[in-house]
């Protein structure tokens, strides 16, 4: 269906239609409505969306899954009182020539959209500066967070820079409402369960992690009563089609993006160096690896070929493919499900080869000198055994998961932060969101599910602190495997780091002087 401007009224024109014959429908129950009554051409979910929370002078919604929506009656509405500007204090650095461009585009934008920005770059502070002038025009702010430690970390940000503001909170045991504070700071599961705006005030929603907002049950976060928006993401990528069915319709577009080469160049992230250090597989590792890779290669032949799946682009190919997955009992079916279980069991084999822990026991005076390190796993069990090999080796070592409850967690950052732990070794909890002070040294025990998650590794350390003059970066890779840089990057995303790096080395852990030159640096 076209978008022009003249269009998208005709298509507010027959949802309000819709709505009328079948009030309190959902927007599949639209979908349908309209298609019963329309032209023949069909409406999607995402042109729906665009619409249903663009026009909330028309349309409004009750209960959070699946939201049931209803027209507004018409009639002739007061405009908005503006409230008196006030005087809020801000603190902290000032904006980052990137920050000051990304808030320009924003406002450009009406004041709504997503900015991208590599980890480490500072997203937490255009926030505070959007929130900043959000406040000072009277307005007020909601902050939505995907995790509870992630709420206590932003609430310390703001309460640092933004003193003397009334901070609530939403989630975890507590309670409060934007009509009783200045800014709410709430977890989505708590946030598409209540409202989180206000009729009373004009409000800036400011969506953390946004990518992870794309499914129809936390997107019922996403409440169209703000008139201002602002989402944040290291990459707005998603294995379904999220991002354009929930996120840009309520977001608009990303209105900015600081990728590495931008972050570089205005001297945010430190200069970094690269080891690639190559292991075997034992025997018994490489017949269940050339086995599972075998699958893996017949089924993605098939996918291709048979079902339509991308060729090209290995995020496009694993998104047709999961797809698929979810989809009816049929041969595309089982045959994408036959291609994510080689995948993983080939990845599993990688991830845990014995060689990659022996690797690990050389490098171990890297981690020792170190201002604090990062050993980056793909599971519990790895992150687990890497830190015993490293905590035989003098290293003062402890795994970090999600398994471990919040006040262990907090306890083990602090532990991180004082140097009585020298390093952490995590499977991905550590690559969102986790403010991680300190780490100059990276070990990537297994390589990366994703882009964004290579970026968030890379952030973790390439953070800017004092003291710290350059980051390492220590790649463990099995040789003749999809690990391996010199067959394919595609399901590695290696590329992410070494196309930065100041230096790049293939490093012989088994050659003790070369690797003693190299520690040294």
């Amino acid at each position: 269906m076209p978008t022009t401007r003249t269009n998208r009224e005709i298509l507010a024109d027959i949802i309000d239609i819709a709505l009328q014959l079948r009030p309190g429908s959902d927007k599949r129950q639209i979908a349908r409505t309209i298609n019963s009554i329309g032209d023949g051409t069909p409406v999607t979910p995402a042109e729906l969306n665009s619409i249903l929370y663009e026009r909330t002078d028309r349309f409004r919604y009750i209960s959070d899954a699946p939201r049931l929506w209803f027209t507004i009656p018409t009639q002739r509405s007061k405009p908005t009182k503006r409230k008196q500007r006030r005087d809020v204090e801000l603190c902290g650095p000032p904006a980052r020539t990137w920050q000051t461009d990304a808030l320009k585009a924003w406002r450009k934008n009406d004041r709504r959209g997503i900015v991208e920005a590599v980890t480490g770059t500072g997203k937490t502070r255009v926030a505070i500066l959007a929130a900043h002038k959000m406040l000072e025009s009277g307005g007020r702010v909601t902050v939505v967070v995907p995790t509870l430690d992630l709420l206590d970390q932003w609430h310390k940000a703001i309460e640092k820079a933004l003193p003397g503001q009334r901070i609530g909170r939403l989630g975890g045991g507590s309670v409060a409402s934007l009509d009783e504070c200045d800014i709410l700071i709430t977890t989505v599961q708590s946030g598409h369960q209540n409202r989180i705006g206000s009729d009373k005030h004009r409000a800036l929603l400011i969506a953390d992690e946004v990518h992870r907002y794309g499914a129809e049950k936390f997107a019922a976060a996403l409440q169209p009563e703000f008139e201002r928006r602002l989402g944040l993401t290291a990459t707005l990528e998603r294995l379904d089609e999220g991002v354009d069915e929930y996120l840009k319709p309520y977001f608009g577009k990303v209105v900015f993006r600081c990728g590495f080469e931008r972050a570089f160049a205005d001297e945010v992230l430190s200069p970094f160096r690269v080891a690639l250090v190559p292991v075997p597989l034992r025997a018994h590792e490489r017949v269940a690896y050339d086995r599972a890779d075998e699958r893996v290669s017949k089924t993605r032949k098939s996918l291709i070929k048979d079902f339509g799946c991308d060729p090209y682009n290995f995020g496009e190919f694993m998104r047709d493919v999961s797809v698929l997955a979810a989809g009816p009992r049929d041969e595309a079916r089982e045959t994408a499900r036959a291609y994510l279980s080689a995948f993983t069991t080939r990845k599993k084999t990688v991830a845990e080869a014995e060689s990659k822990f022996e690797a690990l026991h050389k490098l171990a005076p890297l981690l020792a000198a170190s201002s604090g390190s990062l050993v980056f796993a793909e599971t519990v069990a790895g992150a687990q055994r890497s830190a015993e090999v490293l905590d035989d080796q003098g290293v003062p070592t402890t795994s970090f998961s999600s398994e471990d409850d919040r006040e262990t967690r907090r306890a083990l950052l602090a532990e991180f932060h004082a140097g009585t732990l020298k390093a952490l070794a995590a499977p991905r909890v550590l690559d969102e969101g986790i403010d991680v002070p300190n780490a100059d040294v990276g070990v990537i025990v297994a390589a990366s599910r994703s882009r964004r998650q290579m970026i968030q590794r890379m952030g973790r350390v390439l953070r800017k602190a004092d003291g710290k003059q350059r980051a390492t970066f220590v790649v463990l890779y099995v040789e003749d495997s999809m690990e391996d840089p010199e067959i394919s990057t595609d399901e590695t995303f290696l590329d992410a780091i070494t196309g930065f790096a100041d230096d790049i080395t293939r490093l012989d852990v088994n050659d003790p002087v070369t690797l003693a030159r190299w520690i040294r640096g």
